[in-house]
């Protein structure tokens, strides 16, 4: 399961930088990039720690 968490947070983050690039190149306007930045930010804070405070089972 925690495979599946640490793929969605990242590309929860992909999805924040990719939508920066595009923001920049001015293909994305600025009322889509304030709807994809939020939903890139839940998908990284909602399964990131699920995963990143995991200690290693021994």
């Amino acid at each position: 399961m925690i495979p599946v968490f640490k793929i969605v947070s990242y590309l929860g983050l992909v999805l924040i930088f990719v939508t920066s690039i595009l923001v920049f190149l001015r293909i994305v306007s600025l009322s889509e990039y304030k709807i994809l930045l939020l939903v890139g930010s839940v998908l990284w804070l909602a399964n990131a720690p699920f995963w990143m405070f995991k200690k290693a089972e021994e």
